[in-house]
């Protein structure tokens, strides 16, 4: 096929003091076998060597762009994607790579797809750490990966969308409001969850990239963040799942998903959550005295 006929996928990776590894991150975009990319390459004032890698690459497919100002990720993500030509867009970050079949395989699905899609995503593994080679979304390791509507499964799971692996429509993206700038830990929870809302979900069942666990650990205070905001997603989309006030098993499984992310919260803090899920799920049997027996 004629590349000009093909959708211009923009790759965009978000960069701040990543020299480490942005050398592999980037030769995996070039070793795509397919072809019809651009590289949106946002500095967001790098000290390091970040600048000089990319630089040095002569193809006239890499826009860099250097910020203007020092900003969070999620509002630098939405900057880059401002600079995008293409009409889907795939994330890639400096530390972490895909294989080369990942973009090819993904945009045969787009374009047996119609408007209705999306998003699609792929299966994900972790390099380094303790946790190597295990996949991202463990849950669905023997299983097929969700499509067509997820949100039900997505709101009730651990984020089985890895950033590294989707490509989103760019209309979608904006559609949507792009990177909500209020998230700063489960930024692209959000995003999907508010895309599955509105829109078809197609996944490979491969696995097309892998994301670097790094010697550092999130601190407590991000744990606690990530989860805070995670329970936010979940209140915020679950009243736009099809009949989701009628399936008392799929309130247990939700009030066990409660469970585990309000772990990270003090008492206090627990009995707020535990207050707004009891309104969340509008049903007397899940009384707030009952939740609490749930969370001991």
């Amino acid at each position: 096929m004629d590349v000009a006929s093909e959708p211009l996928i923009s790759v965009i990776m978000n960069c701040y003091r990543s020299d480490r590894f942005l050398k592999e991150a980037l030769a995996s975009v070039f070793a795509q076998s397919y072809q019809n990319w651009e590289l949106v390459f946002w500095d967001n004032q790098s000290s390091d060597a970040s600048a000089s890698i990319i630089q040095a690459l002569a193809d006239p497919r890499i826009q860099y762009f250097y910020a203007p100002r020092h900003t969070g990720l999620g509002e630098a993500r939405n900057l880059a994607v401002a600079q995008a030509r293409g009409e889907w867009l795939a994330f890639l970050d400096c530390d972490d790579y895909w294989t080369p079949e990942k973009l090819v395989r993904q945009v045969a699905m787009i374009q047996s797809g119609d408007q209705r899609l999306g998003l699609v995503y792929s299966r994900a593994a972790i390099v380094g750490g303790k946790y190597h080679g295990r996949e991202l979304a463990a849950d669905y390791k023997g299983k097929a990966l969700p499509e067509g509507n997820v949100l039900r499964e997505y709101l009730m799971s651990d984020n089985f969308i890895p950033l590294l692996s989707a490509v989103v429509r760019r209309d979608v993206f904006w559609a949507v409001g792009g990177i909500a700038p209020d998230f700063k830990q489960a930024e692209d929870f959000y995003l999907f969850a508010a895309i599955a809302a509105q829109y078809e979900v197609r996944a490979d069942q491969e696995i097309s990239c892998y994301y670097r666990m790094h010697d550092h650990n999130l601190s407590i205070r991000q744990k606690e963040l990530a989860c805070e905001e995670a329970l936010r997603v979940i209140e915020a989309f679950w009243s736009l799942v099809p009949q989701a006030q009628e399936r008392t098993h799929e309130k247990t499984r939700l009030m066990s998903r409660y469970k585990v992310l309000s772990g990270f919260f003090k008492i206090q803090a627990r009995k707020n959550i535990l207050s707004g899920f009891s309104t969340l799920l509008g049903h007397p049997i899940l009384t707030l005295q009952t939740l609490a027996h749930h969370f001991k």
